[in-house]
C-alpha cells in the first residue's frame, strides 16, 4: 500500500508540474510573441510586408535563416546577421547601403533612401552626407523595389553622372518631382525659381542651365518656371509650371 501511495503522488506531483507548465505558456506565452522588427537600427512599421516569412508568433519560432537567405539573395547583399533583441524583437542588420539620393515614402511620407540601382532602401542610422536631393511623388512605396514611375532609374543614372561632372551643382538640387508624367520639376537651393526638365536628359539640362546663368547673368527675379525641354532654346515664365 505505501508503493502505491507513493506511485500516486508521483504521478499527482507530475500532473500538476505539466498543468502549471500549460498554464505559464497559455498565460505568458503572448508575452514573446513578435511584435518589433529592426532592419539597421531603424523600426519598421509593417515588417510583416517587408520581411516575408516573418509573423507574429513567438520569436523562437521566427525562420531567421530562410530571412537571411532571401535578404542574400539580393546582389547587393553581401552580409546578413538576424537575431532575436528581446522577449519581442528581432534585429536585421545588413550591409550599409550608400544612398544614391533620398525620397519621400508614398504612404508614411517618411524619409528614406534609393540604392544605385534605383531599389527603395531604409535610412542608414548614420548618414554619411545630406547632399543628396530628395525625390517626390516618384511611387515609393515597398522596400528592396523599385518604385513605381519608371523613370526613377534613369533619374538616378543622371544624377549620379551629374554628382560625378559637377558636385556643386549637384549639392544645388533640392528637390526632384516626379508629380508631372511629361517632365520632371527640379527645385534649387536659393532660386525663386524651378526647371522643366526631362528625365533621360537631367544631368545635360542642368549643365546648359548653369552655363546660362553664368554666362548671361539674367535677371530671374520675376521668373516662376525655366523650361529646358528644349534642346535649343531655355523658356523662362513668370507663372508656375
Amino acid at each position: 500500500m505505501k508503493l502505491l501511495s507513493v506511485k500516486i503522488k508521483l504521478v499527482l506531483i507530475g500532473t500538476t508540474v505539466l498543468g502549471l507548465a500549460l498554464v505559464m505558456v497559455a498565460r505568458y506565452g503572448g508575452a514573446c510573441c513578435l511584435s518589433r522588427v529592426t532592419l539597421n537600427g531603424r523600426e519598421l512599421d509593417h515588417w510583416n510586408r517587408v520581411l516575408p516569412g516573418l509573423d507574429s508568433a513567438s520569436v523562437l519560432s521566427q525562420p531567421l535563416d530562410r530571412l537571411a537567405g532571401q535578404l542574400l539573395a539580393d546582389p547587393d547583399v553581401f552580409k546578413v546577421d538576424a537575431a532575436v533583441s528581446g522577449l519581442h524583437s528581432v534585429a536585421v542588420t545588413t550591409n550599409q547601403f550608400a544612398p544614391a539620393c533620398f525620397v519621400v515614402h508614398e504612404k508614411s511620407g517618411r524619409l528614406m533612401a534609393l540604392d544605385c540601382r534605383a531599389r527603395l532602401v531604409p535610412l542608414p542610422h548614420r548618414v554619411e552626407t545630406w547632399e543628396h536631393p530628395v525625390l517626390t511623388d516618384c511611387g515609393a512605396d515597398h522596400t528592396f523595389r523599385r518604385c513605381r514611375d519608371t523613370r526613377v532609374a534613369t533619374v538616378v543614372a543622371e544624377l549620379g553622372a551629374l554628382r560625378s561632372e559637377n558636385r556643386d551643382l549637384y549639392r544645388l538640387i533640392d528637390e526632384v518631382s516626379f508629380g508631372h508624367p511629361s517632365h520632371l520639376r527640379v527645385a534649387l537651393a536659393g532660386a525663386g525659381h524651378h526647371l522643366k526638365v526631362p528625365a533621360e536628359r537631367l544631368a545635360d539640362c542642368l549643365q546648359r542651365y548653369a552655363e546660362f546663368v553664368l554666362r548671361y547673368r539674367p535677371d530671374l527675379a520675376g521668373v516662376r518656371c525655366l523650361d529646358l525641354r528644349c534642346e535649343n532654346m531655355i523658356i523662362c515664365s513668370a507663372r508656375e509650371g
